[in-house]
């Protein structure tokens, strides 16, 4: 059996498989940011066709020396076993969570080391430019639904394209913070794919996408994604820069802090700019004045369009979140069990034992910050296994951001997992699933770009380049 599975043959085979059953993850976890109800049938039959593959990969030997992978799957064998000590038995939940996790930490992470250099770089260019052409394709849409103050509904009116009620840009019911980190990411693998595969008349479409997505963040009035992505612009300019410079180390990294600072300020102005823009051109739209909004499908209430310079004057900085991180901290001096083994439905479970039932329409999802969510999901040791693959991951990034041998579109990849960290700190949950919705697709991106960050980055040691 053993050489049977070793043959060239059942390589390939494996591979091709490996690379088929990514795609198919892919169009699950984007279909449930779409559509929640897809996700329980895809995870009945998901998990067999992975585990028979995962299994073959063990056998095979492909997880031997990668302490990375390891760390992976010891919090799989966690996350089971914290879901025992807390009786966490609702239906099918917690199976369909364990599911997913497996799929992340068994499967995705490992993929590309397991898959082969060749095969790993063309499913993830593959991968990257389909999700830049299906996002830049809804943030156009979406663009046209401000401007021209249009707002489409679809699916018996539950799933939206245009403006929500708070007047930020939502695009297929995907919240307007989900909105802003899917066209950051498509803005940073347009620059990959153009860096990647460099033809000069690849350039005019890579810039016309990124400012699609550029505006179309813009619009979503997100602060998270905003941020995030500006920190990781800043990052790439730093990289990019240090690399061009050959002189003196200091100089290298004076040169590197101004250009990431430089950038950080461009990516801030430029969000004015991309507002002023919309703005400008919603108002040659001879009806934006008298345009309204439905707030309320069966009653008929209607608020008046403002422009999107106006919003989100209310509690600008945390939108809320200051208040559950106060209770978040007073249920764990409360319950200190948590710092073991995590909770079943932690978050509203906190928020009905401190008053904030009224919240929890709109906040129970997630804690706002992937690492306390996660440690209120599997306790410390989850916590800390966790920051054990992040500082990992951080190692490798920095090898190949400021590595001396490394291409342009090496010096990308990192890039990706900063923005989805940074934004994981104030919304977009990574690490652990939840309740009512999966970032599946936001874990995958990660999951998927780390196992290249860990691949590439051992390779730095000795100078080596790949791909």
């Amino acid at each position: 059996m053993l050489q049977m599975l070793n043959g060239k043959k059942a390589e390939r085979l494996l591979r091709a498989a490996a690379c088929i059953l990514m795609a198919v993850c892919a169009a699950q976890f984007l279909l449930t940011e779409i559509r929640f109800a897809l996700k329980a049938p895809f995870l009945d039959v998901l998990p067999y066709p992975v585990a028979l593959l995962v299994l073959c990969w063990i056998v095979r030997g492909d997880f031997r020396c990668r302490p990375l992978y390891w760390l992976g799957l010891v919090f799989i064998v966690w996350f089971a076993v914290t879901r025992l000590l807390i009786g966490d038995t609702r239906d099918r939940t917690p199976y369909y969570f364990l599911v997913e996790i497996g799929i992340l930490y068994a499967f995705v992470f490992p993929f590309a080391h397991a898959s082969g250099d060749a095969e790993r770089l063309r499913f993830f260019d593959g991968f990257a430019a389909a999700f830049t052409a299906l996002v830049t394709a809804g943030s156009l849409v979406g663009l046209w639904a401000v401007v021209g103050s249009r707002d489409w509904l679809v699916w018996n009116g539950g799933y939206r394209i245009g403006l929500d009620e708070a007047l930020r840009l939502e695009i297929l019911g995907v919240n307007p913070n989900g909105c802003g980190v899917f066209m950051a990411l498509a803005i940073l693998l347009s620059f990959y794919l153009l860096a990647r595969h460099w033809k000069p008349a690849r350039l005019a479409p890579a810039l016309a996408a990124a400012l699609i997505n550029y505006w179309a963040l813009a619009a979503t009035d997100s602060r998270t994604a905003e941020i995030s992505f500006s920190v990781a612009a800043g990052a790439a300019a730093a990289a990019l820069t240090f690399a061009l410079v050959k002189k003196k180390t200091w100089l290298r990294a004076m040169a590197a802090l101004c250009a990431a600072a430089l950038m950080a300020a461009l990516c801030y102005f430029g969000f004015g700019v991309g507002v002023r823009t919309i703005n400008a051109l919603a108002r040659q739209d001879g009806d934006r004045r008298e345009a309204v909004v439905e707030t309320d499908e069966d009653s008929g209430a209607a608020a008046p369009v403002r422009e999107i310079e106006s919003r989100g004057q209310g509690d600008f900085y945390t939108s809320g979140r200051m208040d559950i991180y106060k209770s978040f901290f007073a249920y764990l001096k409360d319950k200190p069990s948590v710092l073991l083994h995590g909770a079943d439905n932690f978050t509203i479970r906190m928020m009905t034992s401190y008053g904030m039932e009224e919240r929890l329409a709109n906040m129970k999802l997630s804690l706002h910050n992937s690492f306390f969510q996660t440690l209120a999901t599997v306790g410390l040791p989850g916590l800390g296994l966790i920051l054990a693959i992040c500082v990992w991951l951080l190692i490798g990034s920095l090898r190949l951001l400021f590595g001396r041998e490394r291409r342009a579109w090496e010096r990308l990849l990192p890039t990706v997992l900063l923005l989805l960290i940074v934004d994981s700190m104030a919304e977009s949950p990574l690490f652990v699933p939840f309740d009512q919705t999966s970032n599946g697709i936001f874990d995958l991106i990660f999951f998927l770009c780390a196992g290249y960050v860990a691949e590439l980055g051992r390779k730095e040691r000795t100078g080596a380049r790949r791909g």
